[in-house]
């Protein structure tokens, strides 16, 4: 290429070499032509010799002869000039883009000390020294949209760990540490939106008491996760996964829980006051002594569930039935359009004994709880399981329709429309 470059530029300049001596020629015969002789050889060779006014013929050729070749080498000089500034504007381009790979080698380089020193703050044995570890890394999210999954992902995995360990379950029983409480409040109520879209897993975490009301945690993994207790109060948990999950007398209500699922959920003396539960998925949880009190749960799956001493008044459980699940929340709800309730696999009453009940109220957060629980499944005691939904319930059965059906679809998707992986 720059071999070719330079040929490209000798030829130019022996061109340009030519034109300037033919037009130098040229000027030397149109001083001739001018004296008062007439030149009568230059008049034969340019051929007008045989016209009336061959002197003005030959200043006429001369003229334009001259005229053109400057033309010509104008051309040549705008050319050598557009030329040059191409080169200019490359030589910039390459010099801008230069400096901006240094830059960007820069900032990669001060990222990567940033992200580094807040992961070893993160393993330091002072409690303010680990939370500022996570604030670090939650401003560097904030920086760089393309590190937030990742930041995300470590402090999740900084609170599974930490909550994991016996020292921290012995201490934290029923109330998470400053350095877990801050964090959750943090990533999941007042800066929720720097992590929109993104996944979240705590699984198997020890947030029993926590107060994360209003949190957003759709599509969240909380399989297996210790939550009694947990203030979750108009929390957002679309499709999240509470897997054998316990949540015995967690705080529910007003929550948005369409297409959770609680299969094997632990919910005794849950409060569900007016969730939103639309599609949820019950199968073999646990619910005794629960409020759920004007809950909504159409279309809800109720296989195997234990409801004894549940609080089901006005509790909206048109189209729930013991059918299996979907993948989808569409789906789900679609598919119970018209259909009329069936919980042939829910037990409403009796069926337990003493020790059972005993089992049943150990995990609640206080003891005030695990007494009011107590007295709730007492009557069920030694008494034969009836699987009848009680006349008295004050439940609210039957079917939905098609419409209905439709506006929790649309709601349910309007709310996860920045969650990624939802296709209902």
């Amino acid at each position: 290429m720059k071999l070719f470059s330079k040929i490209s530029k000798n030829l130019f300049l022996i061109f340009q070499a030519a034109l300037i001596v033919l037009l130098a020629v040229l000027v030397v015969v149109f001083a001739i032509v001018l004296f008062p002789e007439n030149p009568e050889w230059i008049f034969n060779f340019l051929g007008v010799a045989e016209k009336g006014e061959p002197k003005y013929e030959t200043l006429k050729f001369l003229g334009i002869g001259m005229g053109g070749i400057l033309v010509a080498l104008q051309a040549l000089m705008s050319y050598k000039r557009a030329k040059a500034m191409e080169q200019t504007a490359e030589a910039q381009a390459d010099a801008a883009k230069a400096q901006a790979d240094a830059v960007s080698k820069t900032e990669q380089g001060q990222r990567q000390d940033r992200l580094k020193n807040a992961i070893e703050h993160l393993g330091h044995e002072s409690d303010s020294v680990r939370l500022g570890g996570a604030y670090e890394l939650f401003h560097l999210a904030e920086d760089n949209k393309e590190l937030r999954q990742t930041v995300l992902d470590i402090l999740c995995a900084h609170i599974r760990q930490t909550t994991s360990e016996d020292k921290y379950r012995e201490k934290h029983k029923s109330k998470p540490s400053e350095e877990i409480q801050s964090l959750l409040t943090l990533l999941f109520v007042q800066k929720h939106e720097a992590f929109k879209g993104c996944h979240i897993n705590l699984q198997e975490s020890w947030l029993n008491g926590a107060d994360i009301r209003e949190a957003h945690l759709e599509k969240a993994i909380l399989a297996k996760a210790h939550l009694q207790g947990t203030i979750f109060f108009r929390a957002h948990l679309q499709d999240a996964n509470f897997r054998d999950a316990y949540l015995q007398g967690a705080n529910l209500e007003i929550a948005h829980l369409q297409a959770a699922d609680f299969i094997k959920a632990h919910l005794q003396g849950a409060q569900l006051f007016r969730a939103c539960m639309q599609g949820a998925e019950f199968f073999g949880a646990h619910l005794q002594g629960a409020r759920l009190y004007s809950a909504s749960l159409q279309g809800a799956r109720f296989g195997i569930i234990h409801l004894q001493g549940a609080d089901l008044s006005f509790a909206h459980l048109q189209g729930a039935s013991d059918m299996r699940a979907p993948a989808t929340f569409a789906d789900r709800i679609r598919q119970s359009i018209d259909k009329e309730t069936k919980l042939r696999g829910a037990v409403f009453a009796g069926g337990l004994s003493q020790e059972d009940v005993d089992s049943l109220v150990k995990d609640l957060p206080d003891e005030e709880k695990a007494k009011e629980l107590c007295e709730k499944l007492e009557p069920h005691i030694g008494k034969p399981e009836s699987k009848e939904l009680p006349e008295d319930s004050g439940a609210i059965t039957g079917s939905y329709t098609e419409e209905e059906a439709e506006q929790w679809i649309a709601e349910y998707k309007k709310a996860m429309s920045e969650v990624p992986g939802d296709d209902s």
